[in-house]
């Protein structure tokens, strides 16, 4: 595939080819990384603005904002109830990116006919900077209501911040020095599909669990269903995934 026929952003100095060929540059790196933020902040607040009307005629809507505020009120986090249906429709989006992630290391590691391995590197590299830019924008958004709103404390308690901190470490602080010195490394292509990929399919069933009325005979065996799943995909099919590549 050849980029070559892309326009120079001007303004900021890059060629266009560079930041779509995901070039291994620390300027390019930080450049997408921005893009990134920008993109998936909007993408969050906009989905999470779409779902808000479409989750209050829903049955399961108090089960669901219960079993949320049980698992993060762990972390000593007080919100509103506005807030809460905010941040429990959050993990929706942020499922999307971390399994449309994964999926752009697919090529890598098991070859597509008509991909190259070098377009396969590229892919898997934008999957990794979608992590970075998802986190880095939590990171913003946490510090400046800290810094900035009357409440930004109460929300964001130490123990929240110390969590999110040891959770975002490794997008944050790994991806760009693995883009410019290991971008096409198929092992870390392997780590950012196996992250990403067991981080969509656990988030995305567990929101789903919390739909379901355990009651009735049909939503019991979904449960069901979803558990074997969830163990087999995230479990299982990675540990055969890293014993196959690694051969």
């Amino acid at each position: 595939m050849n980029f070559s026929h892309f326009p120079d952003l001007q303004e900021l100095g890059v060629p266009l080819y560079d930041l779509v060929s995901c070039k291994g540059t620390l300027r390019v790196q930080v450049l997408l990384v921005i893009i990134n933020t920008i993109f998936w902040k909007l993408f969050i607040d906009v989905t999470v603005a779409y779902l808000r009307p479409w989750m209050e005629g829903k049955p399961w809507k108090d089960q669901y904002l219960r079993l949320f505020k049980q698992t993060w009120c762990k972390l000593g986090i007080e919100l509103s109830d506005e807030e809460w249906k905010n941040c429990s429709l959050m993990n929706i989006p942020i499922a999307v990116q971390h399994v449309i992630g994964g999926c752009l290391c697919i090529p890598s590691l098991f070859p597509i006919p008509g991909i190259s391995n070098e377009v396969a590197s590229i892919l898997a590299c934008h999957g990794a900077l979608f992590e970075t830019g998802v986190e880095v924008g939590d990171m913003v958004t946490r510090s400046y209501d800290m810094a900035f709103k009357k409440d930004g404390f109460k929300n964001n308690p130490p123990m929240l911040i110390v969590f999110m901190f040891l959770h975002h470490a490794a997008g944050i602080l790994a991806v760009v020095p693995f883009n410019i010195y290991f971008s096409d490394s198929f092992l870390y292509h392997e780590g950012v599909f196996l992250l990403q990929g067991a981080a969509g399919i656990g988030v995305s069933c567990q929101l789903y669990s919390w739909t379901l009325d355990l009651k009735k005979k049909s939503d019991l065996l979904q449960m069901q269903v979803i558990s074997v799943f969830t163990f087999f995909a995230d479990y299982i099919l990675s540990c055969v995934s890293i014993l196959y590549l690694n051969v």
